[in-house]
């Protein structure tokens, strides 16, 4: 019931920051988001290809024609805290989990995510 969709690997354009499949949930006033990454980590020779990088992630959720969150995170970083929002990048599992304050009294079936990756 988490899982918002797979993305085909292969199809980014650049040699790093393609995502493999999203999960999402919803918990009382807070908004969960997994993204799983298929070039984030290297295990043969424990590199972290993020790690440094100029990347980002852009975040966009509306609803109908409401956007409700649209924010731009630079993710080389394995962690971050801040007010709003807070992430952890786990590279060895080419994890990247996000929570975010959620006040909206939307459904998460009624959400629509939008995911770019941005590398400069």
């Amino acid at each position: 019931e988490d899982f918002i969709g797979f993305d085909k690997v292969g199809d980014c354009k650049s040699q790093i920051g393609d995502i493999s499949s999203v999960f999402t949930r919803i918990e009382t006033d807070k908004l969960f988001l997994r993204i799983t990454f298929d070039d984030m980590y290297s295990h043969r020779s424990k590199v972290d290809y993020f790690t440094d990088e100029d990347i980002q992630v852009k975040l966009t959720i509306t609803t109908g024609n409401t956007t409700l969150f649209n924010n731009v995170f630079e993710i080389d970083k394995t962690s971050k805290n801040d007010e709003l929002f807070s992430f952890l990048r786990t590279p060895e599992y080419n994890l990247f989990e996000m929570k975010i304050d959620w006040s909206a009294e939307q459904s998460r079936e009624n959400l629509f995510f939008n995911i770019d990756i941005f590398i400069y």
